[in-house]
This record gives structure tokens, sequence and C-alpha cells, in this order.
């Protein structure tokens, strides 16, 4: 046997490998560039973090600590709305009994991310508001009460639900790809039992949270043309020449309901809580019913039945706080945020599973090589 003095000074003696050396270089220039980028933009389009041409610094200042405020306290009323109004349970891997999980600390690399998602955060809260009080990018984004209808609301919401995803969860798979994934997203991925809520979603690479940002714009801007294109069509006028750039189809309060509710979801994805729900209908088989002979027969096409079934029957629009945890648990697998139809599509879902017994892992391997 060998000395354990011996054997512990070559574990602490031993060298990286050549490749974590390159990866740790190409993460260096990586960083090193988008830091030189962002510093050139800032420098050009100072207005990016003044969309609102705050006069001086110390009410910047004032209006950056009063959005950190108001998040931290945002988190803590969903977790006491989850807990004491909904009575939400945890998930069965932080039940009580169960095998434990470990959990991993913030390290200074991620309070350096936090803080810097943080000042982009507080950006994009102030373009967001400055774009609505403009009435958006053709300045006719209603606010007034009596302008509510159920396109700007209720359809537009849903709009910007899905379509979000339809943008994250493909690009999320992006940087799960070998050569990206290092770079960018590994960092997100070291706690694989998600519990500090905001923490553990904003925990992520600056580039990873520009990602997150662009997909939120792109449900916005989405949903306020594609309402009224819609409504155009429906309405007889698809030779309008406002098909496809009229704007205006999502009142105000809308976006400021989706961006709080994405926030909440955001922060309950990254928590132990067993939340999920559906829309009815859309969510779950009741509109076709489950043995209807279509669906089966659809269900029996070699390779995409299955998933093409899955789409019909409205089964991918399933929120799940169990869904990300698989995901941070088994990486390559339920990259969407809300929704799983991307991962319905291209194979990638995962049901949840909770914890197993040694005997139960043995016995599941045994199986699969049976």
């Amino acid at each position: 046997m060998c000395n354990p003095k011996t054997f512990n000074a070559s574990i602490t003696q031993r060298r990286p490998s050549l490749r974590s050396q390159q990866q740790k270089i190409q993460s260096t220039i990586l960083d090193s560039a988008t830091a030189l980028f962002v510093g050139h933009y800032l420098y050009n389009n100072p207005s990016y973090l003044n969309p609102w041409n705050i006069p001086n610094a110390q009410l910047w200042i004032a209006g950056f600590i009063f959005i950190r405020c108001a998040i931290v306290f945002y988190d803590h009323l969903v977790v006491a709305m989850i807990e004491k109004c909904f009575k939400c349970k945890v998930l069965p891997t932080r039940e009580p009994g169960a095998p434990s999980v470990r959990y991993v600390s913030l390290d200074s690399r991620s309070i350096v991310y936090l803080s810097i998602n943080s000042l982009n955060e507080y950006a994009f809260v102030m373009r967001l508001t400055h774009y609505l009080w403009h009435g958006g990018y053709q300045q006719i984004v209603p606010w007034k009460i009596e302008e509510i209808s159920l396109y700007n609301t209720i359809i537009a919401l849903g709009i910007m639900f899905v379509f979000m995803d339809l943008l994250y969860a493909p690009l999320h798979h992006i940087l799960h790809l070998p050569r990206m994934y290092p770079l960018i997203h590994k960092h997100h991925h070291r706690q694989h039992y998600p519990v500090r809520g905001y923490l553990d979603a904003g925990n992520e690479h600056p580039i990873e949270h520009m990602i997150g940002v662009i997909c939120t714009w792109f449900a916005v801007l989405t949903a306020e043309m594609l309402v009224p294109s819609c409504q155009l069509w429906l309405s007889g006028n698809a030779q309008s020449p406002d098909l496809v750039m009229k704007g205006g189809g999502v009142h105000a309060v809308t976006v400021l309901i989706f961006f709080n509710l994405h926030a909440a979801l955001a922060m309950l994805n990254h928590s132990p809580y067993n939340v999920d729900f559906s829309l009815p209908f859309i969510g779950s088989t009741n509109l076709f019913g489950k043995e209807n002979r279509l669906i089966k027969l659809i269900e029996r096409i070699p390779l995409v039945g299955k998933r093409i079934g899955r789409i019909i029957t409205g089964q991918w629009f399933f929120y799940s706080v169990g869904h990300h945890e698989m995901h941070h648990r088994k990486f390559n697998f339920n990259y969407g945020q809300y929704c799983m139809f991307y991962d319905f599509l291209m194979g990638t879902f995962l049901e949840y599973e909770g914890p197993m017994s040694a005997s139960q892992i043995a016995e599941r391997n045994s199986r699969k090589e049976e």
C-alpha cells in the first residue's frame, strides 16, 4: 500500500491537464475581449446605463440601491407566498430522510458575476420602463385602463412566455455545446441542487445574463408586433402595409406583469420548492382526451410520433421546478424554462426523478444492461 503522505503530496502537486489549461486561456481571452467590447460600447453609448438622463450620480446610485432592495424583497415575498399561501412542499430530493445533496457556497467569482449582472439588471429595468413610458418603438403602446383588451393582455402575455422560451431554449442548448460550455455556462451549473432562488438564478456569466436580457426584449417586441398583425390578418386586411411592423399590440401593464412573473418563475426554478402548474386545456390532455384515437395513431409514427403527440396535446406547456432541477442534475436535458416545447421537439425532455437509494440505482442500471 502507498504511503498516505506521499499519495496526498502527489495530489497537491498534480498539474492541471493540457485541456484545462487551454480552457483557462480561452476563458481569459473571451472575458478580456468581452470587457473591452462592453467598455467601448458604454463609452460611446453612455445612455445605455442612464436612459432616463438622471442628472447626477447620487440619484443614479440611489435608484440602483432601490432596485436591489426591491429584488431582495420580491425574492422573499415569492418564497413567503409559496410557503404560506400555496402551501407548496419541497422537492423529493430535499425532503427529510432523503439522501443528502451537495450545496455549493458562493465563491469570489460568483460575487463578481452577481455584481456585474446587478448593474445590467438595473440598466434593463430603466430601459424597459423608459421604453414603455414612451410608447414602445412606434410610441403607441397603450397605458390607459380603458385600453385593456383580451388581445393586449391575456393573448399578449401567452405570446411573450412562449416566444421567450422559443428563443431561450436553443440558445441555452448552444451554451451546452462541449466547446462553449466550460467558457460560459459551466459556472451556473456549480450548484447541482439550486436552493437560493435569485442568488442561484443570477449567478451566471455576464454573457449568459445578457442572453437572458435579449430573450426578454425579444418576447416583448414579438408580442407588441405580432398581436396587431394577427388582428389585421383575422380582419381580412392581410395586404395592409402595417401587417408586420405595426406596434402597440401589448398593454404596458401586461409587460410589467410579464416581467414580474418571469422574475418570480426564474427564482422558483432555482429554489427547493415543488411548484408545478399548467394552463387549463393548453397544458394537459383535457382538450383531446388521453384515449383519443387520432393522437394514438400519431404517436405510432416512428421516431417523432410521441414528440408530436405531446406537442399537439399541449403537454409541452407545463411549468415545473422539478424539470429545471433535472437540468442542473443531468445537464443535457430540459433546456426550456417555462414550457417544454423545444425539449419535446429535440428529444431532450426528461421527467423528474426523485432520490434513489444505492440498491435502486443498481437495479436501474442492471435493467438498462438487459
